[in-house]
C-alpha cells in the first residue's frame, strides 16, 4: 500500500494505518535531512600557547614556519565521519573528537612548513567531509567562519624586520628606525663594555658622543624573525694633520 503522500523534511512523524476491520496501527518515525552545523570554530598558535604557559608572552595570533597551529570546531552532535582539515598544499588531515569536553569538539594540530607554499598574512584553511550518523554532509568551513572569542585566527609572518641603515660609519647623532608591522623589540650591543640594551620602541637614538664606538643592532618581531646583521660605527673626531 502506498499513500502517495511524500514526507521529506526533517522532523518526527506519526502515521496511523487502519484496515477494513478498523484495526489501527500507529507508526512513529523521524527524518533527519539536516547537515551538521558548527557552533564554534577557532584557530590558534599552539606553540606560542604552550610557551606562554611556561612564562613567555608570545602572540597567539602570529606564526612562523615551524610553529604548530591548532584548529578546533564544535558541534552539538557527534559526527559519524570526522572532519578533514587542509592548509595550503598539505595533505588533508583528520580531526579527532576531544573526549575531555562535554560538547563535541573536534581538533587537529598542523605544523607549518615551507612545502605548504603559504603567503604572509591571514592563514586560510578548509574543513570538509564531515557527516552525521545518517550521512548528511556539512558545508566547507574556512577562516571566514571563525567565531571563537579567543582563538580568532593566525597571521603568517616570515618577513625580516628592516633597519634604516647598512653596515658603515656615522659622524654625528643618528636615529635608528625599524620597519615591521609585528615589531617586538630591538637589542643594542655596545662593544665598549656597556651591557646589552633591550629597546621596546621602534626607534633608538645614537647620541653622537664618543669616538670609534661600535654598535650591533638587531630587531625582532613577534613571529621570531630577526633583522639582518648590521653594525654601525660612530666616528666624530676629525682627522688631524701633523708634521
Amino acid at each position: 500500500f502506498t499513500s502517495g503522500y511524500k514526507v521529506s523534511e526533517s522532523g518526527t512523524y506519526t502515521v496511523t494505518l487502519i484496515d477494513k476491520a478498523y484495526d489501527k496501527l500507529k507508526v512513529t518515525f523521524t527524518i533527519d535531512a539536516d547537515a551538521p552545523v558548527y557552533k564554534e570554530l577557532g584557530l590558534v598558535n599552539i606553540t606560542h600557547y604552550i610557551e606562554n604557559n611556561n612564562g613567555t608572552t608570545n602572540d597567539l595570533k602570529i606564526a612562523n614556519i615551524g610553529d604548530t597551529l591548532r584548529i578546533m570546531v564544535r558541534f552539538d552532535e557527534a559526527l559519524a565521519t570526522n572532519p578533514m582539515v587542509k592548509i595550503g598544499d598539505m595533505e588533508p588531515k583528520e580531526m579527532h573528537l576531544d573526549s575531555a569536553w562535554a560538547s563535541y569538539y573536534y581538533w587537529a594540530d598542523v605544523t607549518l612548513t615551507k612545502e605548504m607554499n603559504l603567503s604572509d598574512g591571514e592563514i586560510d584553511f578548509s574543513i570538509t567531509e564531515y557527516a552525521d550518523s545518517v550521512g548528511n554532509v556539512g558545508v566547507e568551513l574556512n577562516k571566514e567562519n571563525i567565531n571563537h572569542s579567543t582563538y580568532v585566527g593566525v597571521k603568517l609572518d616570515t618577513t625580516l624586520p628592516v633597519l634604516n641603515f647598512h653596515n658603515g660609519m656615522i659622524t654625528s647623532g643618528f636615529t635608528v628606525e625599524v620597519t615591521e608591522e609585528n615589531f617586538d623589540y630591538m637589542t643594542v650591543q655596545h662593544f665598549d663594555g656597556t651591557p646589552l640594551e633591550t629597546i621596546t620602541e621602534k626607534t633608538y637614538v645614537i647620541s653622537g658622543e664618543g669616538d670609534n664606538v661600535r654598535y650591533n643592532i638587531k630587531a625582532y618581531d613577534k613571529a621570531g624573525n630577526v633583522s639582518e646583521y648590521r653594525d654601525i660605527y660612530l666616528d666624530n673626531v676629525k682627522p688631524v694633520i701633523t708634521g
